[in-house]
């Protein structure tokens, strides 16, 4: 049987509710006219917070060609998307700021609840219309980090700096949520910093300010499904500020210098590649593709953030969990809205221990266990590593001096396994998120499953100045916990040693 199926994106600490809105989006009409070419079915099988989204292969490549093609040779429709993508951004940022001062006020009844619900449920479904354009075509083919990688190629020799180039030409200069959190935090520290405080013995005044600070930007690491920014998390953040002999607010500096210093860089590389209108084209459709997504994910994140506060008086007295209300979909959630009625509990726990949920305009429908294994056997291209069991490679998103990194593998595909994360040890993940960004701050070098040029782990690595390889499909089920690797970061070849 031929297996016409295969896997393009694998992301852990998701479920299907928070997943729905960008599934609804790529399959939607509205995509479809916008690009001009639309995607029809998606398939994803879920197993207890980890997704595999799964789609006809040619149909995928195809599209993927088809918007890709579009943006090189259409200013107007890369612009469109940047456009309608910083209107929705805005949107949401401005209802929801006021929706959370009405929930700390006590000032939404449950009528209101179910209708806010569905207006974020509709804002982060438009939003994805527009914004996960670009995403798509580096999770498909990878032809815009590919066509990058090419054009330097044809312009210098030197591997070094091949990769060197493609990570400052990759960085994007936005302030991030992470960076204003960070710098909103070492305020905090640096009042700690002057009056000599003891960070065991803190006047109830510096107390109260870091409650105010993660209550602000509670939000910011929330992902999918939680959990949200932490008094833990900033404690640890001060901690570290702290024990710097740099005053906290001119780390800060430090920062920003660092950043003016890489955009620098990236204009004066540009400038001594002499690139022809053509060549310019792929550097600016990369650097939109990454804007989107850096404008784009804390907006997500933070609807879902919003959405979980909303429902959660519904699921107390419905006797529902978090992690059931999770498995629903958009459909579902939009009846329990008009109706009342949630799925059936049993249905619900069935979905989180393994499903396969096909969704399309017309519908949706679920497989449940041996069926649903079948069906994935049947039809999805398996992944395997097809070499002697002792490297994997990938495309290096950043680089520095070094040619090869050594050193302690650890797996981190959620915040509940940050704890056993150490200082300098090669951080391994199916796919980061803003919840791990603590951890990625810490390791000496960052390898990821998934992703290209624009993904996540490669925008925060370029950001942090910490090596990273991104695209080795396996790296999260090929290494264990305390292996040695030795990481190439010429060739992009990760080894057991």
């Amino acid at each position: 049987m031929s297996k016409r199926y295969f896997i393009f994106n694998s992301e852990p600490g998701v479920d299907i509710l928070s997943l729905n809105p960008i599934v609804r989006a790529i399959i939607s009409k509205e995509l479809a006219i916008f690009v001009g070419k639309g995607i029809p079915r998606i398939a994803y099988e879920f197993s207890e917070g980890i997704v595999r989204a799964m789609v006809l292969k040619k149909e995928w490549h195809d599209w993927g060609e088809f918007v890709y093609n579009r943006l090189i040779t259409e200013p107007g429709f890369d612009r469109s998307i940047v456009k309608n993508s910083e209107k929705y951004v805005g949107k949401i940022y401005d209802i929801a700021k006021k929706t959370l001062k009405n929930l700390e006020e006590h000032k939404i009844d449950d009528l209101k609840r179910k209708k806010v619900i569905k207006v974020f449920f509709n804002l982060y479904f438009e939003l994805c219309v527009y914004g996960i354009t670009g995403a798509i075509i580096e999770l498909g083919s990878a032809r815009s980090s590919q066509d990058l990688k090419k054009l330097i190629k044809s312009k210098i020799e030197d591997k070094r700096q091949i990769n060197e180039y493609l990570s400052i030409l990759g960085f994007i200069d936005v302030e991030t949520y992470d960076q204003k959190v960070h710098e909103d935090l070492a305020k905090i520290a640096q009042e700690i910093y002057s009056n000599e405080l003891e960070m065991n013995n803190l006047p109830l005044k510096i107390v109260r300010k870091v409650e105010r600070h993660v209550a602000k930007w509670a939000w910011v690491t929330y992902g999918y499904t939680g959990p949200e920014y932490s008094l833990t998390g900033a404690y640890d953040s001060l901690i570290t500020m702290l024990s710097s002999d740099i005053p906290p607010l001119e780390q800060i500096q430090i920062m920003k210098k660092q950043s003016q210093v890489k955009k620098e860089q990236r204009d004066g590389i540009i400038k001594h590649l002499k690139l022809s209108d053509s060549e310019m084209r792929i550097i600016r459709v990369a650097e939109n593709i990454s804007y989107v997504k850096i404008i784009r994910t804390p907006m997500m994140f933070l609807s879902n953030y919003v959405i979980h506060k909303l429902m959660k008086p519904f699921l107390t007295k419905e006797g529902i969990t978090m992690k059931q209300a999770g498995m629903m979909t958009m459909r579902e959630m939009n009846h329990f809205m008009d109706a009342g009625e949630f799925p059936n509990i049993n249905i619900l726990n069935r979905r989180w221990k393994y499903c396969v949920l096909f969704d399309s305009e017309e519908g949706e429908n679920f497989l449940y266990n041996s069926e649903a294994k079948q069906w994935v056997e049947n039809n999805v291209e398996k992944e395997e590593i097809s070499n002697d069991g002792r490297e994997l490679s990938g495309q290096v998103a950043c680089a520095d001096k070094r040619d090869k990194i050594r050193g302690v593998v650890k797996i981190v595909n959620g915040p509940e396994e940050m704890v056993k994360f150490n200082q300098e040890e090669i951080l391994v993940s199916i796919a980061t998120t803003p919840d791990i960004v603590p951890v990625m701050k810490k390791a000496k070098a960052i390898i990821s499953d998934i992703g290209g040029m624009t993904c996540h782990a490669a925008v925060v690595s370029r950001e942090l100045g910490v090596p990273c390889i991104v695209g080795t499909k396996f790296a999260s089920r090929f290494f264990k916990d305390g292996e040695k690797v030795e990481m190439d970061m010429l060739e992009g070849i990760i080894k057991k040693i």
